[in-house]
């Protein structure tokens, strides 16, 4: 492992790593380290990457049909060898007191566990279709419970999580009340065994940019139904929510937060998180990136300022996330990266005097200050 990133990590848990990144002295010497690799072009990085982990080919253009409303709200629950959770999961929504009408809609995802054989006891409810497909990833049973939509909003359940008793009732008041395109809540973050290890909250607002306020992920909120008519989570990537900050929250016209919990996260440790770390598969954080910035393009969705100082926001997490994956990988992130900058985005500059050094070394093909930048940030 590199040097750099490991004292970067260390400084970090000391809190001593801006410190040591604005001694001009101190990083000249860092820069020593960064050996030199044989990549040296876009077209070099775009083979290495495909020779680790090649992009999937799945867009987010989509042709859902949203037929006549019967509901002021469908629940999406992916489900995937799911025995221990899923029963709570659904219960945490059959429960729930409130006046709205609610559709349910179970992807059982080609399980091989007993998933399925709890399922069955739900199929008595009126309100709850359980669909049964060969497996296709949390993106294919998503994208098969949003071709035919019924009502006005929908939200997403993972399987393993749970509802808080009145969270329906919560954010739909909310939506109808402010015709939101979408409405945000708190969640608790909890461990199998129902300890609640963080919560987090919103300030209660009845319109808010969405950007740099509302999380990226489709759980713990209502989103209106006809802002997915023409999108769909691209199939075969890991990172699929990254749809909403460069597909969804560009075409919302009003966002909402309330302060109420309405969402119970499980906290899982094996988690795509952690276990990315070292997989190939975790290249997919870039493509994905590369691939929602083009269908941006194909859906004529405006750039703005806020896509662009995502996107190099975006850039830096993405070395976060690869960060052990080898100097080859990470120069050709750079590589790559960079190329993406100056072709979407020429007209942009950063306002965020965070990003103008991250920046400056993607304009100026400068890989040493970038690697540094995201090393010890």
């Amino acid at each position: 492992m590199n040097l750099n990133i490991i004292l970067g990590e260390v400084l970090k848990r000391i809190k001593l790593n801006q410190l040591v990144y604005n001694n001009k002295l101190i990083c000249k010497l860092l820069k020593l380290l960064i050996k030199k690799n044989s990549i040296d072009s876009v077209d070099d990085a775009r083979n290495f990457l495909s020779h680790m982990s090649s992009k999937p080919l799945g867009k987010s253009f989509a042709k859902n049909v949203i037929q006549d409303i019967e509901y002021d709200l469908t629940i999406i629950i992916p489900a995937y060898n799911v025995e221990k959770y899923i029963e709570d999961c659904v219960n945490s929504i059959i429960t729930q007191e409130t006046k709205y009408k609610f559709l349910v809609k179970i992807i059982n995802d080609g399980s091989i566990d007993q998933t399925r054989s709890i399922l069955k006891q739900y199929e008595k409810f009126d309100n709850i279709q359980i669909i049964d497909q060969f497996n296709m990833g949390l993106s294919g049973a998503r994208n098969t419970a949003l071709k035919k939509i019924q009502s006005k909003y929908i939200t997403f359940v993972d399987s393993d999580d749970k509802l808080e008793k009145n969270a329906i009732q919560l954010l739909l008041d909310a939506a109808f009340k402010n015709d939101s395109d979408i409405v945000e809540g708190g969640f608790y973050k909890f461990t199998n065994n129902n300890k609640i290890i963080e919560k987090q909250t919103h300030q209660s607002h009845d319109s808010i940019n969405p950007f740099g306020n509302l999380r990226g992920y489709p759980w713990g909120k209502v989103i209106k139904s006809s802002l997915f008519e023409n999108i769909k989570f691209p199939e075969g990537f890991w990172y699929e929510d990254t749809i909403f900050m460069y597909l969804i929250y560009p075409i919302c016209k009003k966002t909402t937060t309330i302060s109420e919990i309405v969402y119970w996260y499980r906290y899982n440790p094996q988690g795509i998180t952690v276990t990315a770390k070292k997989n190939p598969k975790g290249i997919d954080t870039y493509w994905i990136t590369e691939q929602l910035i083009e269908d941006m393009d194909e859906l004529e969705i405006e750039k703005t300022q806020f896509i662009y100082e995502f996107t190099l926001f975006q850039i830096y997490f993405n070395f976060r996330r690869t960060k052990y994956m080898g100097p080859e990988a990470q120069k050709s992130l750079f590589c790559l990266s960079s190329n993406l900058i100056k072709t979407k985005f020429p007209q942009f500059k950063t306002t965020n005097r965070n990003q103008i050094e991250l920046e400056n070394a993607l304009l100026n093909d400068d890989y040493k200050q970038y690697y540094l930048y995201c090393c010890f940030n």
